[in-house]
């Protein structure tokens, strides 16, 4: 990843923010971790907009009723993030999370080599299920923990020798292209030829 910037983690600033009790901190996490994974899910940017989606698609539902500490919380969570990012970014940080610089940074090195928009996606899909599985950047820089999580997908998921070589190709163009690994070796077997490393 080229430009590196001072990394802004919400995750470590609502640890150590002293505004808030220790119970305030335990409920915002899930509330945050909820709209972080909606927000992925949906490839919406940080901000006020995704905020409003995230509240009308899966907050206050019709099929969901909803108690209303939880919605005063669940609010009071929302409005603390938009401060952080506003400081965050006031600040110059990168405050993207890791699965959402990965996809971004994979999009870009798929655009400037060729690749067709489904295969942009698709590695993009692919890098966010990385990045989300290493946990963080020195993790995931590691050919070892790319090597569990190609494992992992092999063992756990059941999954067809296509989408298993569709794991590894993006996998492989992450290394080579964003992480600028020459020639990246995982230690992995694919089911079907269960012969030679990949």
């Amino acid at each position: 990843m080229a430009v590196r910037k001072v990394r802004c983690c919400w995750r470590k600033d609502l640890a150590d923010f002293r505004g808030l009790s220790e119970l305030d901190r335990l409920g915002f996490l899930p509330v945050l971790e909820w709209f972080e994974n909606f927000r992925l899910r949906y490839e919406l940017e940080d901000g006020s907009d995704a905020a409003k989606a995230f509240w009308r698609m899966e907050v206050v539902r019709e099929d969901r009723p909803r108690v209303s500490w939880h919605l005063k919380h669940w609010e009071d969570a929302i409005k603390w993030y938009l401060n952080w990012l506003s400081a965050s970014e006031e600040e110059g940080g990168e405050h993207r999370s890791l699965p959402e610089q990965f996809r971004a940074e994979m999009r870009s090195a798929g655009a400037r080599r060729g690749q067709a928009p489904g295969t942009k996606a698709c590695y993009g899909s692919w890098a966010v299920r990385y990045a989300t599985f290493a946990g963080g950047e020195r993790e995931a820089m590691q050919l070892e923990t790319a090597s569990r999580f190609l494992t992992s997908v092999l063992e756990d998921e059941n999954c067809a020798y296509s989408t298993q070589k569709q794991a590894l190709n993006a996998i492989g163009f992450l290394f080579k292209n964003v992480l600028g690994v020459v020639d990246p070796v995982f230690n992995v077997k694919l089911s079907k030829t269960g012969s030679e490393d990949s």
